[in-house]
């Protein structure tokens, strides 16, 4: 119903629950992004193909104890 004032707190929480599902939605993009910047220098610095440049990060990612986007922008990556 129109002009109800007990909708204005669901509607609120609405609001704000939508609001966190957007900044988590932008967070996971940046984070797609980096590792995907750092893929694509590996494979223009090293000629490695996707996959093995996919591969190589993810390696690195493990023998350092780092999650992956966290190794991708750290800048020191490097192919086989």
């Amino acid at each position: 119903m129109a002009g109800n004032g007990d909708d204005l707190p669901r509607l609120a929480a609405v609001i704000e629950r939508q609001q966190q599902e957007l900044a988590a939605l932008r967070a996971e993009s940046n984070v797609a992004a980096v590792v995907a910047m750092a893929t694509g220098t590996l494979m223009e610095r090293y000629r490695c193909s996707a996959a093995e440049a996919a591969g190589q990060l993810a390696d690195m990612a493990a023998a350092a104890g780092l999650p992956l986007p966290e190794m991708a922008a750290t800048g020191s990556i490097r192919c086989r």
